[in-house]
């Protein structure tokens, strides 16, 4: 009963405060491809969520040594403010399966919400299922949390977990 009662005043306390968006770059990048939308510029995508507040942005990927686009996306990114962290492939068996080590870091950028007073609410750029159990710990110390993710992309699990879940398909329509 005490517990209710100390997360609905920890919730009332957070209504006003920052966003964080997370984005996922492999599962955003994949699934515009997917939907034949590979050219839509990823910070006009942000923009048609319409977020008045304050936001905090963060941009995950794998690091691709020599990918001038990737290069030239890194560069427009940070000159806008989006934080990014890229990480380099893991390579198993003599260099025969390759790993992106990108996941862990986006569930502990998750969790690492719970402590920063200022954030209020989450926008996760991913379908990915793995960020499930972050997405329920930030959720029980009152955090709001939206996914973005395409329909064929979206895992039940995150479906299940998240306040709001926006399609990517019906957020590209906006931009058009």
């Amino acid at each position: 009963m005490f517990g209710w009662f100390l997360r609905k005043v920890r919730r009332l306390k957070r209504r006003k405060g920052a966003v964080k968006i997370i984005i996922d770059g492999e599962n955003l990048l994949k699934s515009l491809k997917r939907l034949g939308r590979a050219d839509i510029d990823i910070l006009d995508l942000i923009s048609n969520l319409k977020i008045k507040d304050e936001k905090e942005i963060y941009f995950f990927a794998t690091r691709l040594m020599g990918d001038h686009q990737q290069e030239a996306l890194v560069k427009r990114f940070k000159k806008n403010g989006v934080e990014v962290i890229l990480k380099r492939v893991k390579v198993i068996i003599g260099g025969m399966t390759k790993k992106s080590r990108i996941d862990p870091w986006i569930g502990t950028e998750i969790a690492k919400t719970a402590t920063q007073k200022n954030i209020r609410r989450i926008v996760l750029f991913s379908g990915d299922s793995d960020f499930q159990s972050s997405i329920e710990y930030v959720k029980e110390c009152g955090i709001e949390v939206a996914v973005v993710s395409s329909k064929n992309d979206l895992s039940k699990e995150l479906m299940a977990v998240a306040d709001q879940v926006i399609y990517l398909e019906k957020l590209l329509d906006a931009s058009q």
